[in-house]
């Protein structure tokens, strides 16, 4: 704030000293912001342009509905894809009798298995992790233990559709959406076999 002189009534040169005390007036007033053009602690005001804040700013809760926020919605609703009920099928290189082969099938990370169909006698063993599925691979027809990891098994006779009833949930902790199965062929010759899978991706 400027300072300024008192001027006694007697003073030579009051004039002088009314001009400097004016013009120390002036020079701090104009350093000043209009307040029409400032931004007050209270009021409802319009801000225009864009406000770089090198901290975050503190707004209570519920302060912005999602509409408003640029981008989040479609962030959102990306994150909440709907998948239908689809089908996906693998089909393996020839194996040999009793002999078994390793494959993955793409359902997702999490997904519910509706519906299985084999087209040839085979058993058939869905996992969570590969690590798993290695694991287990030498079990015979007991039940699993500890920590197997297995979501589904099924054995057919021959060529078979079964419909789960009800339809399960199955998770799988690999990085990408293909989930580890094993087939073993319970046939007599050396062949080729393809696993259908009716699901619903759920991530």
């Amino acid at each position: 704030m400027a300072t300024l002189v008192p001027i006694p009534y007697s003073t030579t040169g009051w004039n002088t000293q009314l001009d400097a005390n004016i013009a120390a007036v002036n020079t701090d007033v104009g350093t000043r912001a209009v307040d029409s053009a400032t931004v007050h602690n209270t009021g409802a005001e319009t801000v225009a342009g864009v406000k770089t804040f090198t901290s975050a700013p503190v707004v209570p809760a519920n302060s912005w509905p999602i509409g408003a926020t640029n981008g989040l919605q479609a962030a959102l609703d990306a994150k909440q894809t709907s998948y239908p009920r689809t089908t996906t099928a693998v089909t393996t290189a020839t194996i040999a009798a009793a002999a078994q082969a390793t494959a993955t099938i793409p359902v997702g990370n999490e997904y519910i298995l509706a519906k299985i169909q084999v087209d040839k006698a085979a058993r058939i063993r869905v996992y969570a992790t590969i690590a798993q599925r290695t694991a287990d691979a030498s079990r015979g027809s007991t039940d699993p233990t500890g920590d197997h990891g297995v979501m589904f098994e099924y054995t057919s006779t021959g060529a078979e559709t079964f419909t789960l009833p009800p339809a399960i949930t199955c998770s799988n902790f690999e990085s990408s959406i293909n989930a580890p199965i094993l087939i073993d062929n319970t046939g007599s010759t050396a062949q080729a076999i393809t696993v259908t899978f009716t699901y619903k991706r759920i991530e």
